[in-house]
């Protein structure tokens, strides 16, 4: 009888230091996971261009644009 009880009791201990490994794994990957989609939101806000930017931008360029052909074209 004392031999089952010290088998249950080392087979709980193992359960429970299995879900403790368990809770530390998942919770290591779920921070990675965090800081991986912190990282990228950085990257996407440094790379992001507004469109007042890209009209102003577009502006200039259909000036040069026009000077350009105006200089082919002999003008």
């Amino acid at each position: 009888m004392t031999q089952m009880l010290i088998a249950q009791g080392v087979t709980i201990a193992l359960v429970i230091i299995g879900f403790i490994g368990n809770i530390m794994y998942f919770k290591g990957v779920f921070t990675e996971k965090v800081d991986n989609i912190k990282e990228d939101i950085k990257d996407l806000k440094s790379s992001v261009r507004y469109s007042d930017t890209c009209e102003s931008m577009h502006d200039g360029l259909d000036q040069r644009i026009k000077i350009l052909e105006g200089v082919r074209n002999g003008r």
